[in-house]
């Protein structure tokens, strides 16, 4: 591979749309075009693209947006913890035959033509798509301080049971579909349409909202432009068939909601809520559980629950799948930024790689509030 096969340049994302549709090119589901274009539509505005081209070809897009803190000019994966993993749009030939040394070229890039960026933050990155490794994990990459729990599916959901402690499961379902019925009887759906759409988020951003404050954390769902964003993806999604809405229906009431994303054979689970009215329900459990039913009937391959390690999806995960992280400074104050940014991941990773510690922690911030059986 010649030092200089590739040409790099710096784009707005409204010149890059364009080469979006490029045959070819793999990414991770919020590095596709919806999600990308959406975010920056609905929320951030100040989203670039870097590109990689070869032979006139696009071969990579790395997009990115641009975010202020105090002094600090970052840059990062448009939607930051909204994106679950993350793998930037490539074709196998790059993949296959990356540059040298990408972290120069991308660097060099970025500061030709946004020299006020300090920092190229690049967080969960997936060490590989499709049986490729990703170009962006390099040498100084750190592992991510969260594991994603996954697990496989069957093409016949009492077999999945069966491996899952399957009779309890259904007594569980049986015990539960009793009360549902005296609250005025339940449904599982999925959203089949905008007003569905909307329904269902409305329900999901009140019921994280709750939980969250309960919690203590901040709600990252919280601004109206964020929630602007989800509903026009998930509309779309309605076409596209790249995220799709779950609700749990509970006496006219939604109770329990789960926004996942679909790529290939594999549906993840990008977030979820639950009601803190009815503890008894264990609505998280009721909706995953038909959701998990509903992935088998529809033929997936596996159900991903993404990034968090939490007891309810250690019951049914059997996969851990760590990502990187890659920090690219190109200021001495990006410099200092990454070193910090390092620093508390390497702390976060102990934390949670000490289950004791961690459950104290959890604790103390009100995670355990819920009953032990209960998911969100």
């Amino acid at each position: 591979m010649a030092q200089n096969e590739y040409q790099w340049s710096v784009r707005p994302l409204s010149d890059a749309m364009a080469l979006w549709d490029t045959p070819d090119l793999i990414f991770a589901t919020p590095q596709g075009a919806n999600w990308v274009q959406g975010y920056a539509h609905s929320v951030n505005p100040g989203t670039i693209v870097i590109v990689a081209m070869r032979g006139g070809a696009v071969q990579f897009f790395l997009p990115l947006e641009v975010v202020h803190k105090a002094t600090l000019a970052a840059a990062r994966f448009p939607s930051g913890s909204h994106a679950n993993e993350n793998f930037a749009p490539a074709t196998r030939y790059f993949c296959e035959n990356p540059p040298l040394d990408i972290a120069k070229e991308i660097i060099a890039a970025a500061r030709a033509a946004r020299p006020d960026i300090d920092l190229i933050a690049l967080e969960r990155l997936l060490p590989s798509i499709d049986g490729l490794a990703n170009p962006l994990v390099v040498t100084n990459s750190t592992t991510s301080p969260n594991v994603a729990l996954s697990f496989k599916l069957e093409k016949d959901f009492t077999t999945l049971l069966a491996k899952h402690n399957g009779p309890k499961r259904l007594k569980k379902m049986r015990q539960m579909d009793r009360r549902m019925q005296d609250r005025g009887g339940w449904r599982f759906m999925k959203a089949a349409n905008v007003e569905e759409v909307n329904r269902l988020l409305d329900a999901f951003f009140t019921l994280k909202s709750a939980r969250l404050k309960e919690m203590g954390v901040k709600d990252v769902f919280r601004d109206v432009d964020v929630r602007c964003f989800f509903k026009d993806l998930f509309g779309k999604g309605l076409t596209t068939h790249e995220h799709e809405v779950f609700g749990l229906e509970v006496g006219g009431d939604i109770v329990a909601v789960a926004g996942c994303s679909v790529r290939g054979g594999q549906i993840t689970a990008e977030f979820g809520g639950i009601t803190a009215a009815d503890r008894q329900l264990s609505p998280g459990d009721i909706l995953y559980h038909k959701l998990i039913e509903d992935s088998c009937n529809r033929g997936f391959e596996t159900f991903n629950f993404g990034v968090g390690d939490e007891f309810y999806k250690r019951r049914w995960c059997d996969m851990e799948l760590w990502h990187f992280d890659t920090a690219l400074p190109l200021t001495l104050k990006g410099s200092a930024a990454a070193l910090t940014w390092r620093g508390v991941a390497s702390v976060k990773r102990s934390i949670k790689s000490n289950q004791k510690l961690f459950a104290v922690i959890k604790k103390l911030r009100g995670l355990n509030k819920a009953a032990p059986a209960e998911s969100e």
